[in-house]
């Protein structure tokens, strides 16, 4: 008989991380105003190997960690030089998410 266990190891955004032999750094702002729907919450920046994420007053830890891991998506896709995902925000935002649900949800 097996028992399934849930996932102990809390997702949590990282202040630095590498990815194809490169060291990127997450910085974040806070915006200490309200937000509106259309605001943006992150940016990738490649030349810096940079990102950063913008903490408002009313934004949830959940919505701050799939901004992050939707960044990260954009670092792989420029990683692997596939700028049609890279340029692309709907693929970004469906595979960041499905990520974010998997570290969510896996059970060890």
């Amino acid at each position: 008989m097996s028992t399934k266990k849930s996932c102990t190891i809390p997702f949590k955004i990282p202040k630095r991380f590498m990815l194809g032999g490169t060291v990127y750094d997450v910085v974040i702002k806070s915006i200490p105003e309200d937000v509106s729907a259309n605001a943006e919450l992150g940016c990738y920046d490649f030349l810096t190997n940079t990102i950063e994420l913008y903490r408002y007053n009313n934004i949830s830890k959940q919505c701050l960690e799939q901004s992050f891991l939707h960044e990260l998506t954009h670092a792989i896709f420029c990683h692997i030089n596939d700028k049609e995902s890279y340029d692309n925000e709907t693929k970004v935002d469906m595979f960041s998410h499905h990520l974010y649900e998997f570290l969510k949800t896996m059970e060890v």
